[in-house]
């Protein structure tokens, strides 16, 4: 952000069409010339970003908790919920810790504090830990600037779900991609925050079986 607001190109490790590629990489590694694709929060500005730079390559497109880049929405939506989140642990902290941090992350983000919940953040831990590799991904998406014309190349038919209580990303940063994105529609979930509720999931199993069939070889 120093570097960019001093006008210099901001010294990142990869930036947003690099993991886009990424993620067309994976598709020509499993042989598909074509997939649905659905994205969440960050990963719903990677998947536009494959949509918009590579839209052979996608059939159906869900977008959940989509952010535009709108500056007129800035994150946090809700920053007096989300201060209650401290920094993260280092790379070498103790399994405890982070799995403590990612509980009360998640329940300011929205999830319902269960024991369901302490499992996953356990599980979560035990197969990655890499506070420096969220920071390098969270500045290449931060740094792509306001989508909202860039998304209007997507030609995938697309839906985009956003919670009604997210506190991370405004429901009206989801509204203005699927503005932005033609003949998109808009789902907002009551009740949901920045994860997926119940309500959510069924949104998204019910766009993926208005699917159409794939192409052979698909």
């Amino acid at each position: 952000f120093a570097a960019m607001g001093a006008g210099s190109p901001p010294p990142l490790a990869y930036d947003l069409p690099v993991l886009a590629a990424d993620a067309v990489a994976v598709l020509d590694h499993l042989g598909l010339a074509q997939a649905d694709i659905i994205g969440v929060s960050g990963g719903a500005t990677v998947a536009g970003e494959v949509a918009a730079a590579h839209p052979d390559r996608v059939g159906r497109l869900v977008l959940v908790m989509a952010n535009s880049g709108n500056p007129a929405r800035p994150m946090p939506a809700r920053p007096e919920r989300m201060a209650a989140v401290p920094p993260p642990p280092s790379a070498g902290a103790e399994v405890a810790a982070v799995v403590g941090w990612r509980t009360t992350a998640w329940t300011a983000l929205g999830a319902p504090a269960s024991p369901a919940l302490d499992a996953l953040a356990r599980e979560a831990t035990a197969r990655s830990w890499d506070p420096d590799g969220t920071t390098r991904a969270g500045a290449a998406l931060l740094t792509s600037g306001d989508r909202r014309a860039r998304l209007a190349a997507v030609a995938a038919p697309t839906l985009v779900i956003h919670g009604a209580d997210d506190p991370l990303i405004s429901p009206d940063a989801g509204r203005d991609v699927a503005e932005a994105i033609p003949e998109a529609d808009f789902q907002l979930i009551p009740g949901m925050g920045h994860d997926l509720s119940p309500a959510g999931v069924e949104a998204v199993l019910a766009a993926l079986a208005s699917s159409p069939e794939p192409a052979d070889g698909d």
